[in-house]
């Protein structure tokens, strides 16, 4: 099922088919610092304690990164929850079954969230995202190797 070939995808420790697997992927600029490592990407700038980076991490101070997000990681609310949230427009919004399946833009890309319960949106309104950085994978672009696991 699902769940092994995710578990065998992050044993190999590299990004593979990791669209395949249903996540939103996202090209960023990393800096790795003393404390751990920065990512600009269409959703603003994260930052990674040095804990939660692996060993593959490249030599370079600075390298292209993806960010590897799962669709029901993203949570959506019509009103700013934290200073952290990312100010996104509704696409489309489909109900599909018991959750809605929402495309925002943001950063000039598009991103595909899996919200909870049915939920109506109007196109190109105004939503904020908010990510748990804990939940996000970032692989190095140039080797594919996993170099932030999701917790």
């Amino acid at each position: 099922g699902v769940v092994v070939h995710l578990e065998l995808e992050i044993q190999l420790g590299g990004l593979g088919p990791l669209d395949e697997l249903g996540d939103e992927v996202l090209d960023g600029k990393a800096e790795v610092g003393p404390d751990g490592m920065t990512v600009s990407s269409p959703l603003g700038k994260m930052v990674f304690p040095k804990k939660d980076l692996t060993d593959m991490l490249p030599k370079e101070k600075s390298f292209d990164a993806v960010l590897g997000i799962r669709p029901e990681q993203i949570a959506i609310n019509t009103t700013r929850q934290s200073p952290s949230d990312i100010e996104a427009h509704i696409y489309t919004s489909m109900p599909a079954g018991s959750e809605t399946l929402v495309t925002v833009k943001v950063g000039g890309v598009s991103l595909v969230i899996k919200a909870l319960g049915i939920t109506h949106y109007n196109p190109d309104q105004v939503v904020y995202l908010s990510i748990d950085l804990n939940k996000i994978n970032v692989f190095d672009k140039k080797s594919t190797k996993l170099i932030k696991y999701s917790v």
